[in-house]
């Protein structure tokens, strides 16, 4: 046996005879003459050592050790169909799209002007953003799905590599007139003495909340929870509560309803950065993303930068 020898085409030819039991379907279907397809199944036999088919005048069966064979060759035509549609993927973002998978609360007031900036950087890039939890971003990066996810660090990052970016501080929303309004920040303990509107449990920002809660010994009046962000600041509009949100999440500060506040005893913040499958060197899609990232920071195009949240240092590589 020769196995080394064989090709794909072999493979291709051996599969469509056995699917067709005909020599002359086989050969209509993949596209190739019946001489070409004949010559490459008796030159698989060769490399093999056996006949894998018995011909008569009008069939054409598989013999035992074709028959054994059968299920390897789709296996490895299968496998070689999925990398080549892989590759083509790869090759498809490399070229000008990237698929970033962004949580809700950052994507909003972060990744327009990072979208602007990437506009003017790569004019041939086009990104494309998907909110979703850090747990979906986790498996969006890891199944492929997303090419980097710009999230917080909680959990196990262990398959992930990361570079910071951003500490976003957390803040109480409230509506104008109320008596945080008075003054220049609040605290955790005065949010347990008012009704509160929240985010679901599976939410990062209600992990927090909960966290700060059970450490300081808080309890929250609850009145609504909520998974979606603009659901969260319609309640607050409408005086159903107030409700602690990170910097990043705050609405701009010439809402004509909404007010916001640093909560500090303690002040709570947490880290905001581009993730991506871990890797000894950093992505080419993370490189652009900080790129423009760079940008929008020398711009100072983010409203809110040095009160609502601030910019770590990161290094960006040179080249991608």
């Amino acid at each position: 046996m020769k196995a080394n020898n064989i090709t794909l085409r072999q493979l291709r030819a051996f599969v469509a005879v056995s699917d067709h039991e005909s020599f002359v379907a086989a050969s209509k279907a993949i596209g190739l003459s019946q001489p070409a397809l004949s010559q490459s199944v008796r030159q698989l036999e060769e490399e093999l050592g056996a006949r894998l088919f018995v011909r008569t005048t009008r069939s054409v069966h598989l013999t035992g050790v074709g028959l054994s064979f059968l299920t390897h060759a789709r296996h490895v035509l299968r496998l070689m169909d999925e990398i080549t549609a892989d590759m083509e993927k790869i090759i498809e973002r490399r070229s000008g799209r990237i698929v970033v998978a962004c949580l809700p609360s950052t994507a909003w007031r972060l990744m327009p002007p990072v979208l602007a900036e990437s506009a003017k950087l790569f004019p041939e890039t086009r990104i494309v953003v998907r909110d979703m939890s850090m747990r979906g971003i986790k498996r969006a990066i890891l199944s492929g799905e997303a090419d980097i996810g710009i999230g917080s660090l909680t959990g196990n990052m262990s398959k992930f590599s990361s570079m910071v970016v951003v500490l976003d501080r957390m803040h109480v929303l409230f509506p104008r007139g109320h008596p945080f309004q008075r003054s220049g920040s609040a605290e955790w303990s005065g949010l347990a003495g008012t009704p509160f509107v929240g985010m679901t449990e599976e939410t990062g920002i209600r992990q927090i909340v909960d966290e700060v809660s059970t450490a300081n010994g808080l309890t929250l009046n609850y009145t609504a929870e909520v998974s979606n962000f603009a659901t969260l600041m319609g309640l607050v509009e409408q005086g159903a509560g107030v409700t602690a949100v990170p910097g990043l999440a705050l609405p701009r500060a010439d809402h004509p309803v909404l007010c916001s506040r640093r909560i500090e005893a303690p002040a709570i913040s947490r880290e905001i950065a581009l993730i991506w499958r871990h890797s000894s060197m950093v992505s080419p899609e993370a490189v652009r993303l900080l790129k423009s990232l760079e940008a929008v920071r020398s711009a100072g195009s983010v409203e809110g930068e040095g009160t609502a949240f601030e910019w770590r240092d990161f290094n960006v590589p040179s080249e991608i």
